[in-house]
């Protein structure tokens, strides 16, 4: 009888593993759950705002040349980042169904 309970335990927890790994859309996802997913959202942040950083000097480096092309190039890039960058966070700490 001890045998059979374990047995029904180990099943019922690789049901819950498969209802898991079957709600992922991607087709190689890990199904990364609980702080390694935090983890990994923290370290996406900060690549994430290390890319505007250069971005940002980038631009600034542009808006110091001294032909108007490049002072334009310099604000659009500026303004890309006052965009893109707050979208990209918020896509990457709101969305839950975030598999990597």
């Amino acid at each position: 009888m001890c045998y059979d309970s374990i047995t029904f335990n180990l099943n019922l927890i690789d049901l819950r593993r498969i209802a898991v790994c079957s709600s992922c859309r991607a087709a190689a996802c890990l199904c990364i759950q609980g702080p390694v997913k935090k983890i990994f959202r923290v370290l996406l942040t900060f690549l994430v705002l290390i890319f505007g950083y250069e971005c940002m000097v980038a631009a600034f480096h542009l808006l110091n040349e001294p032909n108007d092309r490049a002072a334009y190039t310099g604000m659009a890039i500026l303004v890309l980042l006052i965009v893109l960058l707050p979208a990209a966070l918020w896509r990457l700490w709101r969305r839950k169904d975030v598999n990597f």
